[in-house]
């Protein structure tokens, strides 16, 4: 089990390697979409949300990260959709992308292969093919690079590889990573976690507590502000353990007034300074790279196997059966 840390030791050498690769199929540009829709499921979603996140202040469209079976009616010809899954074979995914040819919308994909690089290839479509073989969620460079080299391919993204490379370089330090995963581990033990953000790193709360989910196998929780301190707030009011606040602070005055306010009324509360990374893609993925081992540490320490999913394989096998998956 101990191996599952260097699953997440390698990312900066995964970054480079998805970086060098080639964007295959049709490279046409995107910049006429009238909107673009980012479709995937659990790990491979948080890179859509990440994705959202930065073009956000980028794209003037409307962009709709989508997280299920079907497309919103609004999406129709004339709109671009880019899926991501790192099998290629996520059942929602799929189903929304064979949908999107039928609308006549243009589409992309990053994969490491599956029914989606075989659509992909079958309309000439342009696609990423990421390292297979890997767990998923220890993917999350890839699938988040992969997928914002083949926007900057297309048109909708300005910046190029070179600021995604540069965006890289904190996954350097693996060191630095370690220690900040023992501290936040040490910290969590015992307790469920709630992590604390405001909206623009909803994506990155939304990491932690997956990786939380599926490694440590163990509930957690996101409150994302200011909508939170219109409902999430008043529940601590009366709050009982074993729950611990993760707050991630980039300066927000409204994130850092919950930092205050949880201290007096006693829950354990842990700081997370975002500000040391210059970038929104170079926190986001430090931060994804600490809170994933730092889950898996917690893992071990429960003896638990981080890299088992029963639970998602079983739901699967039920999606197979229900709708007649070959």
């Amino acid at each position: 089990m101990k191996e599952f840390r260097s699953l997440y030791l390698d990312w900066y050498d995964l970054s480079l390697k998805t970086l060098e690769r080639e964007v295959r199929g049709s490279v046409e540009s995107f910049s006429e979409v009238e909107g673009l829709a980012l479709v995937g499921m659990g790990g491979s979603g948080i890179a859509c949300d990440v994705a959202e996140a930065i073009l956000r202040e980028r794209f003037g469209k409307p962009v709709n990260v989508v997280k299920g079976f079907r497309l919103p009616n609004w999406v129709r010809d004339g709109w671009g959709v880019i899926a991501v899954s790192y099998s290629g074979n996520t059942a929602e995914t799929v189903s929304v992308v064979k949908e999107a040819v039928r609308r006549g919308c243009r589409f992309g994909v990053v994969t490491s292969g599956g029914k989606l690089m075989e659509l992909a290839e079958r309309s000439n479509a342009p696609y990423v093919l990421v390292d297979g073989g890997r767990v998923p969620r220890a993917s999350f460079p890839a699938l988040t690079l992969g997928l914002l080299k083949l926007m900057s391919e297309l048109d909708l993204l300005e910046e190029g590889v070179d600021w995604l490379k540069e965006s890289a370089e904190v996954l350097k330090k693996t060191r630095e990573a370690e220690r900040s995963s023992e501290e936040l581990s040490d910290f969590l033990e015992g307790t469920i976690p709630v992590f604390i953000a405001d909206e623009a790193h909803y994506p990155l709360a939304l990491r932690a507590r997956e990786e939380m989910n599926e490694n440590a196998k163990t509930p957690s929780f996101i409150q994302v502000y200011p909508e939170s301190a219109h409902n999430d707030i008043v529940s601590w009011e009366g709050w009982f353990g074993p729950l611990s606040a993760v707050i991630l602070d980039t300066g927000n005055d409204i994130v850092r007034y919950i930092a205050t306010y949880l201290n007096s009324v006693g829950v354990p509360t842990k700081i997370v300074d975002l500000r040391q990374y210059e970038s929104y893609l170079g926190r986001t993925l430090r931060w994804a790279q600490v809170v994933g081992l730092a889950s898996v540490r917690l893992a071990l320490r429960r003896g638990v196997d981080p890299a088992a999913t029963e639970s998602i394989r079983k739901y699967k096998k039920f999606l197979k059966e229900y709708f007649r998956i070959e």
